[in-house]
């Protein structure tokens, strides 16, 4: 997966430290129905500048300077994917053999983009469950967002519902550079259109439940920031 060269970002020690809290809350399971889990994937930024996917050169920091990057893919196209082609977080519904949501969350990461978070990683925060929504309606599914930080090097690789993986700088996502709106039509309506917030990273629109989730994860960071 390319990785994105940011000029700066939040460092893995301040994203532990604003996290931590969190996993001593007791753990919200969400409304009735069914549940899904995704991994929001953070490890030291590489900044390795022939990896870069961006037109322009970046200039590097010192590697005790650099900030953290976030895992993002691209679901696949198919016909009866509610988020067909969309940017999105690993992860997917919790299966009946799954003993906890935090299986579900490293068994669909597994799957997805071949990363063991049970063996490369740690869990290191989670965010309150949120309904997910397709196309503007409830799905009757509650989403629970699990926080992981990357320990070891580990090459990605994608099945079949993943058209791409990168590593995305937090630098891009919470400066604003990449601010951006998706024009949404109203479900139900003939011309009404709601502005929703997105970011666009080198053309890949990152909007919806995935800038929802990413939005509460970078103002927990910004919340626990020295003031």
């Amino acid at each position: 997966a390319p990785s994105l060269v940011p000029s700066s970002a939040p460092t893995l020690d301040r994203i532990c430290a604003a996290l931590a809290p969190t996993l001593l809350r007791p753990q919200e399971v969400g409304a009735s129905g069914s549940r899904a889990a995704v991994a929001l994937v953070v490890r030291e930024q590489r900044g390795a500048l022939e990896e870069s996917v961006f037109e322009r050169p970046v200039e590097l920091r010192a590697p005790e300077a650099a900030g953290a990057e976030l895992l993002l893919i691209r679901r696949a196209e198919h016909p009866n994917d509610p988020w067909s082609g969309q940017m999105a977080l690993p992860g997917g519904r919790e299966d009946p053999g799954d003993a906890t949501i935090l299986d579900t969350a490293v068994r669909e990461t597994f799957e997805e983009v071949g990363l063991s978070l049970d063996r490369c990683a740690r869990l290191i925060g989670r965010l309150p469950p949120v309904p997910a929504m397709a196309r503007g309606r409830s799905v009757g599914m509650t989403v629970v967002p699990l926080i992981f930080h990357l320990l070891d090097e580990a090459p990605l690789c994608t099945n079949y519902e993943v058209a791409e993986a990168l590593w995305v700088p937090l630098a891009g996502l919470a400066s604003g550079a990449w601010d951006t709106v998706v024009d949404y039509p109203i479900p139900g309506s003939r011309n009404a259109r709601a502005r929703l917030p997105a970011w666009s990273v080198e053309g890949r629109v990152v909007w919806g439940l995935t800038h929802r989730m990413i939005s509460t994860f970078l103002e927990v960071l910004d919340g626990a920031a020295p003031g």
